[in-house]
């Protein structure tokens, strides 16, 4: 494993976790009612939005530094990993739109 790899996916990781906790912290304060409109969704909906690629990305760095006999499950690791980035994605735009 070249340690390019590895810090790719060592930081693609740290950015997913960044992001999920900016995403977690928002769900939180609204349930809390200390976010009000229009920030619940501006807060909710912008780190979603970044830990799709983020995730992608940690699952690429995962892909390339597995041993080879398990590469095929981490490369079922990314291929969900596209749908669930791509899925968010639609998801947040169209409901940004309609609102």
């Amino acid at each position: 494993m070249s340690a390019t790899a590895f810090k790719f996916g060592f930081w693609s990781t740290v950015a997913a976790f960044v992001a999920a906790v900016a995403y977690g912290i928002p769900q939180l304060m609204q349930v809390a009612n200390l976010l009000h409109d229009p920030w619940d969704r501006i807060l909710i909906f912008a780190p979603s939005l970044v830990l799709a690629p983020c995730f992608v990305l940690a699952m690429v760095g995962l892909h390339v530094t597995a041993p080879a006999q398990k590469q095929v499950w981490s490369l079922a690791a990314l291929t969900l990993a596209i749908m669930y980035a791509v899925h968010v994605s639609i998801v947040s735009m169209s409901r940004s739109s309609a609102s």
